[in-house]
């Protein structure tokens, strides 16, 4: 559906022209998506609600928890994303929003419920909810979460430099430098030059 990956312009127009076709509800939802990443939020709107009103389908309720979201109704999105995991729990994007609509509401605790329910449901991708998990303390100021991330990332991945680089410039934030030297030194011993 999408053959030029990022290509914003040429993906719009394949799914415009499948939309004034007979394109099917999660088509035109993707359309809604990629409108929304353009950001024209009533374009999207129109098209993702027309989207879900001809099928209750993962695409047009995970569209409309987008959309939510971008337009700072929060309550709004996190109901949408939840439907969205009832609709297909192994999809990573709805438990990534719920994480975020957690962390625009500064509620930690939702945030990390967000991310294990979404490593509980696709187990595959252990580093990249830790990874995201990490990000989002970050992002909310808890360092020492982040950190702590880097400690599980280190066991999953013990051969990634970016792991401990990371927390390195974690701990330099915080202060720590001679442990942030340590990661550091073990970053550089990992790189593949």
């Amino acid at each position: 559906l999408f053959p030029q990956q990022g290509a914003l312009e040429n993906n719009l127009g394949i799914l415009e022209a499948l939309v004034r076709g007979r394109a099917t509800p999660d088509q035109q939802a993707l359309y809604g998506i990629q409108l929304l990443s353009a950001g024209d939020y009533s374009a999207s709107r129109q098209h993702c609600s027309e989207a879900l009103a001809r099928g209750f389908l993962f695409e047009p309720v995970y569209c409309m928890a987008m959309l939510e979201f971008s337009e700072g109704k929060l309550k709004e999105a996190a109901e949408y994303a939840r439907q969205a995991v009832g609709l297909r729990p192994g999809s990573v994007a709805p438990y990534i929003l719920l994480a975020n609509v957690a962390k625009t509401l500064k509620d930690r605790a939702s945030l990390v419920k967000a991310i294990e329910a979404g490593r509980t449901a696709v187990p595959d991708r252990a580093p990249f909810w830790e990874w995201e998990l990490a990000r989002m303390l970050e992002e909310l100021g808890d360092l020492d979460g982040a950190i702590q991330c880097t400690g599980v990332l280190a066991q999953l991945t013990p051969d990634d430099p970016r792991v401990f680089a990371q927390a390195g410039d974690w701990l330099v934030k915080l202060g720590r430098l001679q442990e942030a030297v340590r990661m550091y030194r073990y970053a550089l011993s990992k790189a593949s030059w």
